[in-house]
């Protein structure tokens, strides 16, 4: 029985302590737990946090959301308000869409009776030119001419009844200097006429020589040789003009005052003199902003200072364009002041609208001399055994399919092709064309040494001087610090004087060919005298022949001529070791003179006199 007992006593200790185990088991996890209530409580609190920060997210969203309501409410107002101004201009519309079916219908009647006038016009032309062939007219000229002059005296008296020219086929040139002579008739000037029938048979014997009609001769060769067709004298280079083209942008002096600058950049000191401006520019000036120097002008205006036309005049600007003299408002003001309202509306706006800046390209040639006339009786045909060698300088390929014309204008069987291109990409993909156009041509490609009269003694250095009886010499010429129609008139007027029409160019070959006292033949428009900043080169180019420095010498500028062989001959004999500059390596400033190039240009003009030949000019 004890025994019985004391192992129930054991099995219930036992079993007390697996429950005391057990409690304190439980009782872990039941700490366990309550830490987690508390992690999960911390969170709940958070969670908390973060909803009432929502919360007030919300309420923001709610009346940013109610603001853009109203302002949507405001904006579908003003849509409803445009609609109803647009239903308006619709209907404005629609009475337009009317007038313009009206105005197209008018205009279509017009067309037809231009046309009928047209049909009227050529069939009049016909009769006038049958008039012209007969001997009635012929004999009747002198009363003509007569009567001419007698017009001409009214028209000058009679200012307020002008009434110029309107031919299509007049050149787009003279339709601007008509638009002139108005606006110079209208301020009580005596008008120049458009074609002085007196002064071209005056100025050109060959015409008056042959009895041609000299309107009729200026409208179908006149015009394609650059004669002049009235007067105009050569005009000079404007001072405040050729200070703003030649200014060096990297000097002090270009960021200085400059008095005109700035008295026709502020229009409240039109009246001040230069001293007075002075003043004003250091007391109050400087600190207000105002344009006051040439590189500011320039930079306002344009890119370089070479864009400026060293040739541009302010006066003649504004009397060709009528609108500009309504709206710049030049009256009153002085010269300069005048020239840089006029310059600086040309650099921004005119010389993109292809205005005319100056009279300068109506006449170039110098007022004392003209051209040479054909005095001597040239034959009826070529001689073909006196050949002559062409060379063609290629730099600017874009050029060359106007040059390619101007050669085509020579007999085929009279002279040989050769061309140099200069070393780039763009002037030798040029070469399959050369070769397409003129299959006997020599092609060669050099570096730019020397620019075109570099180029062309690269050429003769591959040929038989013998062989050939004159040269003429041709390039595609640019000029960088030149206007682009300055320019534009300038290679024309070297190409149509040797070259212009077929006709001009078989007659100077036969004038090479029969008169042996001619050295060369050239545009007279761009004969020159003046040695400029080449001097220098120049002198040690005579020095090599034992010959003194010489002030002057006449040449031909722009190198495009025919030309004896000896003259070449001997040029090239002096100058054959000359290290000439790599013309890409110029900037637009070199351009003007200064390289051996240019002093070379000179010196063929002094050979031709030295070896005893005289230059006729065209």
């Amino acid at each position: 029985m004890i025994n019985t007992l004391g192992q129930s006593l054991v099995e219930h200790k036992t079993q007390l302590e697996k429950a005391n185990r057990a409690v304190l088991k439980r009782d872990g996890k039941i700490e366990q737990l309550d830490s987690s209530i508390n992690v999960r409580l911390d969170q709940i609190g958070k969670l908390n946090r973060t909803i009432d920060d929502y919360r007030r997210q919300i309420e923001s969203l709610n009346q940013v959301i109610f603001e853009q309501e109203n302002q949507s409410q405001a904006l579908n107002r003003a849509i409803d308000e445009l609609d109803n101004q647009l239903e308006e201009l619709r209907q404005a519309m629609d009475g337009q869409d009317n007038q313009v079916e009206e105005l197209t219908r008018t205009i279509g009647e017009y067309d037809e009776k231009i046309k009928q006038l047209t049909q009227a016009i050529d069939e009049r032309g016909e009769q006038i030119e049958t008039l012209r062939n007969s001997r009635s007219w012929r004999a009747t000229a002198p009363l003509r001419s007569l009567r001419r002059l007698g017009d001409i005296l009214k028209t000058s008296r009679d200012l307020g009844s002008v009434s110029l020219p309107n031919d299509s086929h007049i050149p787009a040139l003279h339709t601007q200097y008509r638009q002139f002579c108005s606006e110079y008739a209208a301020s009580g000037g005596k008008i120049p006429v458009l074609f002085d029938a007196d002064f071209y048979l005056a100025t050109n014997p060959d015409v008056r020589n042959s009895g041609a009609d000299p309107l009729h001769h200026y409208m179908k060769l006149g015009v394609i040789e650059d004669r002049a067709p009235f007067k105009i004298d050569a005009v000079d280079i404007d001072p405040l003009v050729e200070r703003l083209h030649r200014t060096d942008l990297s000097k002090p002096e270009a960021q200085a005052l400059d008095t005109a600058v700035y008295r026709a950049c502020s229009s409240d000191l039109s009246t001040y003199s230069d001293s007075e401006l002075r003043d004003h520019y250091n007391d109050r000036g400087r600190n207000e902003d105002r344009l006051f120097s040439r590189s500011q002008f320039i930079r306002m205006t344009c890119k370089s200072p070479v864009e400026i036309p060293l040739n541009f005049k302010g006066e003649e600007y504004l009397a060709m364009q009528l609108d500009l003299k309504l709206t710049l408002k030049t009256d009153g003001k002085g010269k300069d002041d005048a020239t840089l309202i006029a310059l600086n509306h040309f650099l921004q706006h005119g010389r993109w609208e292809k205005r005319f800046y100056s009279l300068w390209p109506f006449s170039t040639k110098p007022a004392k001399l003209k051209p040479t006339s054909v005095d001597m009786k040239l034959p009826d045909e070529i001689d073909a055994e006196k050949r002559i060698c062409v060379f063609a300088h290629v730099y600017y390929a874009d050029l060359w399919d106007e040059l390619a014309q101007y050669i085509a204008n020579l007999p085929e069987e009279i002279y040989d092709l050769y061309v140099n291109i200069v070393e780039s990409g763009a002037t030798r993909k040029i070469t399959p064309a050369i070769m397409s156009q003129f299959p006997n041509a020599k092609v060669q490609v050099n570096k730019n040494f020397g620019r075109d009269i570099g180029g062309f003694f690269r050429l003769w250095e591959n040929i038989q001087a013998e062989d050939y009886h004159a040269v003429c010499l041709l390039h595609t010429k640019k000029s960088p610090h030149l206007g682009d129609d300055a320019s534009l008139a300038w290679r024309e007027g070297l190409l149509r004087a040797i070259l212009g029409t077929k006709e001009r160019a078989e007659e100077n070959i036969k004038i090479m060919q029969v008169d042996k006292s001619v050295g060369q033949i050239g545009a007279l428009n761009w004969r020159q005298v003046e040695l400029e900043i080449c001097e220098q080169k120049y002198a040690q180019l005579l020095e090599k022949i034992g010959r003194s420095e010489q002030v002057e010498v006449e040449y031909l500028a722009g190198t495009m001529m025919f030309a004896r062989t000896e003259v070449l001959a001997e040029v090239f004999s002096v100058v054959k070791d000359l290290e000439f500059e790599l013309g890409d390596d110029l900037a637009q400033k070199d351009h003007r003179s200064g390289q051996w190039a240019h002093a070379v240009e000179r010196f063929i003009g002094h050979t031709v006199e030295t070896l005893g030949y005289r230059f006729f000019w065209r």
